[in-house]
């Protein structure tokens, strides 16, 4: 389909957004990508994209709707692809050993800021077991292809199915 230049920010696509909302949101899930573990809140987001903090915080709102961030905190975002990542890197690297907050930061070059909230969104999905001797990776890994998202309190089928990202 070819737009004109007046119609070209009009129209939506089939995810319901219009071709520079779309972008917008791909803007987004990069610069959170570019930055590993120690991803931007949504503040340093907004000063690192030059866009007001309510516009990136209502894409992000929609991008959590869609399964294509997580929100492990408020201010602590990942991508599915992101926690895939550290899932297998924490697993790779203790196996059925028990580690600690500390040695999952130091693993990860990061800060309790970003571990602290990303092992207890782990504990929550039951991605690790927490004990008295520290944590471990569950036993039941995740099936390759699911997307890790925050529990949902309805049954309800997630709503981003055919939304796709360039």
């Amino acid at each position: 389909m070819t737009l004109s230049k007046k119609n070209r920010h009009s129209t939506t696509n089939q995810n319901g957004l219009t071709d520079k909302q779309e972008l917008f949101l791909v803007r987004i899930l990069q610069a959170l990508e570019d930055n590993s573990y120690d991803t931007p809140d949504p503040k340093e987001l907004a000063q690192e994209l030059g866009v007001p903090v309510q516009s990136v915080a209502g894409m992000l709102k929609l991008a959590e709707k869609k399964g294509l961030i997580v929100a492990v905190s408020e201010d602590v975002l990942y991508t599915p692809k992101q926690l895939e990542a550290m899932r297998s890197t924490l697993r790779d690297t203790f196996g059925e050993t028990h580690f600690s907050l500390s040695q999952a930061r130091d693993l990860f070059k990061t800060t309790r800021r970003y571990m602290a909230p990303l092992l207890d969104y782990f504990d929550a999905e039951s991605i690790t077991v927490r004990t008295e001797e520290g944590r471990t990776i569950s036993a039941e890994p995740l099936p390759r292809g699911v997307p890790m998202t925050r529990t949902q309190e309805t049954s309800s089928p997630p709503e981003s199915e055919g939304f796709k990202i360039p």
